[in-house]
């Protein structure tokens, strides 16, 4: 009796995890996909503005270039997930500045699809960032208890 509920718990966070590696690589994919075409919003945005310059481009780009080491390669940040939570932040900024210029020109279709990108990479960096921090969480008590069995193990 005692091993079969003991194979049903182990079986319940399998699942859980095989959940939460779905959302998160979805969440991953939509985070890299709206940070690309944002990025490549901005730059057809100062190329089709008659006073677009290299100089605002590299303004409005710099910010969001500095995610590249966590985005591209999580295994040498120390905590990918703070990446992304900055990014939020970071992705605020653009939020407001695009807001402002819609406030301005409405019909303007670019500013459109750029506050659309906006809304997209800050809901999924928050969600990539809660689901790593969970994934984390989960590791991290599945590595204490292991430690806990061999440490029970060495004592007996």
């Amino acid at each position: 009796m005692n091993r079969n509920t003991d194979t049903t718990q182990e079986t319940l966070p399998l699942k859980q995890r095989l959940r939460l590696q779905l959302k998160l690589k979805i969440a991953l994919i939509t985070s890299l996909f709206s940070y690309i075409t944002l990025l490549l919003v901005i730059a057809i945005n100062q190329w089709v503005q008659p006073d677009g310059t290299i100089k605002y481009w590299i303004l409005q780009s710099v910010p969001l270039l500095i995610f590249i080491p966590g985005i591209f390669f999580p295994k040498y940040v120390q905590r990918p997930f703070r990446t992304y939570s900055w990014m939020c932040f970071v992705i605020l900024i653009y939020f407001i500045h695009y807001a402002d210029k819609l406030s301005t020109d409405p019909g303007s279709i670019i500013n459109w699809i750029a506050i659309s990108l906006t809304l997209l990479l800050f809901n999924s960096a928050m969600m990539t960032s809660r689901w790593m921090q969970h994934f984390s969480l989960i590791d991290s008590q599945r590595d204490d208890s292991n430690q806990t069995e061999n440490h029970n193990r060495d004592n007996d």
